[in-house]
C-alpha cells in the first residue's frame, strides 16, 4: 500500500521534473529558433534572445541530477542530444492529471499521468528509492489502451 507521505513525495518529484523540463524545452526551442534566424514573435524574441545555451545545458544536467536516478542513459540525459519542441514533451501533465500511483515494490513506485503531446497519451514515471530518496529512473508511454513502450527522459 502506498502511504500518503510516499505519494506526496513521488508526485512532488514528478511535478518538479515536468515543470522544470517544460521550462527548459521552451527556452531551448525559442533560443534555437532565434539563433537559426527563424521567425519568433517580438515579445518572445525579447524574452529569450539573451539566454546562454551553455547555461541551459547545465540546467538540463541539474534537472536530471535533482530528479532522476544517476546512471548511464543511452537515450536522454544528455543536453546536447536532448529533444525539445513546442509544445514541450510533458505539456498538460500536472498534479490533476495524475491518474494512478502504485507501490510495486518497497523501492519502486509507478506514477501514471494523462497528457503530454497527445490527448490520448499516458506517461508512466517509474521511480526507484536510492539512498533514501525517490528518483525517476525511466519512462513508459502509451496511447489509449495500447501496450506501454519505453520512452527516453
Amino acid at each position: 500500500m502506498l502511504h500518503i507521505e510516499q505519494k506526496d513525495e513521488v508526485v512532488n518529484i514528478v511535478i518538479e521534473f515536468i515543470s522544470r523540463m517544460n521550462l527548459w524545452e521552451t527556452q531551448m526551442y525559442y533560443l534555437s529558433r532565434i539563433r537559426r534566424g527563424e521567425y519568433v514573435k517580438q515579445e518572445l524574441y525579447e524574452k529569450y534572445k539573451d539566454l546562454d545555451k551553455q547555461k541551459l545545458f547545465e540546467e538540463y544536467k541539474k534537472i536530471i541530477e535533482d530528479t532522476c536516478t544517476q546512471r548511464e542513459r543511452v537515450y536522454g540525459g544528455n543536453p546536447e542530444t536532448a529533444s525539445y519542441g513546442k509544445p514541450p514533451k510533458y505539456n498538460g501533465i500536472n498534479e490533476t492529471t495524475i491518474v494512478e500511483s502504485t507501490l510495486v515494490k518497497p523501492d519502486r513506485i509507478e506514477v501514471v499521468a494523462k497528457g503530454g503531446n497527445s490527448p490520448d497519451m499516458y506517461v508512466k514515471f517509474v521511480l526507484f528509492k536510492k539512498n533514501g530518496k525517490w528518483r525517476i529512473d525511466n519512462l513508459l508511454v502509451r496511447f489509449c489502451d495500447a501496450e506501454w513502450i519505453r520512452a527516453y527522459i
